[in-house]
């Protein structure tokens, strides 16, 4: 059982290790003292990590240059009687006929 406790903490010792070198902290000191006290450092760097350095930041995708912004596609509207889309904003549904209410004039 001894085993498996020491198994555990040097896993979780590693990960903290890995993360505290990403944000620029001391990683072998850290590895260490959660290894050696799992129950006080573990809290403790939570609570003192700083953010992640820049290269290690996640990006995200840009868009390409010529696409379609979402505010530029039109919103599809529901017919309240016949509970269809249509696209735009319409006196009259295009698909039963019957006037929408609130409708544009």
């Amino acid at each position: 059982m001894f085993v498996v406790g020491m198994i555990i903490a040097g896993i979780i010792a590693a990960f903290v290790a890995k993360d505290a070198g990403r944000r620029g902290m001391n990683a072998a000191g850290w590895f260490f003292g959660v290894f050696l006290l799992l129950i006080a450092f573990l809290p403790i760097y939570f609570v003192v990590r700083k953010p992640l350095l820049p290269q290690y930041q996640p990006q995200l995708p840009q868009p390409p240059q010529g696409a379609l912004s979402i505010a530029s596609t039109p919103v599809p509207s529901l017919c309240m009687h016949c509970d269809k889309y249509f696209t735009g904003q319409a006196e009259y549904c295009p698909h039963c006929g019957k006037a929408q209410v609130g409708s544009v004039s």
